[in-house]
């Protein structure tokens, strides 16, 4: 259980509030690649990125030597901090990649980290307003947190149990349900439209190339874990001995829905359509947008309604 802590930078907020709901509990098997195109990966396990192919429009994950980019955790104290809590925990793929942040009994109730560029350039000239926003994230701790927040290029977005979000913060959804083990943690994913990011921060800078500093940071306010402190050198490492409030972190990238050319397939005029179901197979009496399976007196075929 034991890694290192290492820088320090600023928390800052802007005066802006509103709510939504952009969150939705990771499906089994986790993020089906096959859903998606375009993707631009900021980061992700190497097999998820591996099968996307010629899906994958920009790979620009973190630097694992560190030489380019890194992970930083970090507090108002660089030296008592957060640390990466190793509890077996897998990502809501199954796997082994993924961060897992706890706060300390040294700080305090709150952690965050940071992807921090070192000679890296971030390039998102090439996000669409039709791209979609994805992070996936849970609750990997003993106790409830209060709030999860993600900041990058002017956005900030928080995943919280209170009614109003952080003063410059777009509330995306409310704290799910929490599993009191870390092995049992449930992941959750945010999935909003880049237009939906572009509406709320007006100041964003989507669309750009960003260089130097903090690119991305995400962050946990809770309950404050137990750790022993071995002193190092040139940084210190810890041990957590019980861990609290946690903050599993797994994905960061932006895609586009795939399209299967079937909004071409419509109901020619001599056809009379005797039942519509959805696509697990139960009967719709009132569709509303969204792919169905129909059923006429020439067939069935698949109809995407808009």
């Amino acid at each position: 259980m034991k890694k290192t802590v290492l820088s320090i930078l600023p928390f800052m907020a802007i005066s802006m509030a509103a709510n939504a709901q952009y969150i939705e509990e990771a499906p089994a098997k986790g993020f089906d690649v096959n859903s998606g195109t375009n993707y631009v990966v900021l980061y992700a396990p190497d097999s998820f990125v591996g099968a996307m192919g010629d899906r994958l429009e920009s790979d620009q994950r973190l630097d694992g030597s560190g030489e380019t980019s890194t992970c930083d955790y970090w507090g108002t104290n660089p030296s008592l901090s957060v640390c990466n809590a190793e509890t077996g925990l897998k990502n809501s793929w199954g796997g082994d990649n993924l961060f897992n942040i706890t706060p300390t009994g040294y700080w305090g109730g709150s952690g965050t980290a940071c992807f921090r560029s070192v000679t890296q350039t971030w390039n998102l000239s090439t996000l669409a307003d039709d791209h979609i926003l994805h992070i996936g994230f849970c609750n990997s701790g003993a106790a409830t947190s209060t709030s999860y927040k993600f900041e990058f290029c002017g956005v900030k977005l928080q995943v919280t149990s209170k009614t109003r979000p952080a003063s410059g913060y777009l509330k995306v959804g409310d704290i799910p349900a929490i599993a009191s083990a870390p092995s049992k943690a449930t992941w959750i994913y945010i999935e909003i439209p880049v237009s939906v990011l572009k509406e709320s921060f007006v100041k964003n800078t989507l669309g750009t190339s960003v260089t130097g500093g903090n690119f991305f940071t995400f962050s946990l306010d809770g309950t404050a874990s137990v750790v022993d402190a071995e002193p190092g050198d040139p940084v210190n490492t810890y041990t957590v001995t019980t861990l609290k409030s946690a903050l599993g972190f797994d994905s960061f990238f932006f895609y586009k829905k795939k399209t299967s050319g079937i909004e071409d397939n419509v109901i020619d005029a001599d056809e009379q359509v005797e039942a519509v179901f959805d696509l697990t197979g139960r009967r719709v009496e009132n569709p509303s947008k969204g792919i169905y399976i129909v059923k006429t007196n020439k067939g069935v075929k698949k109809v995407a309604l808009k």
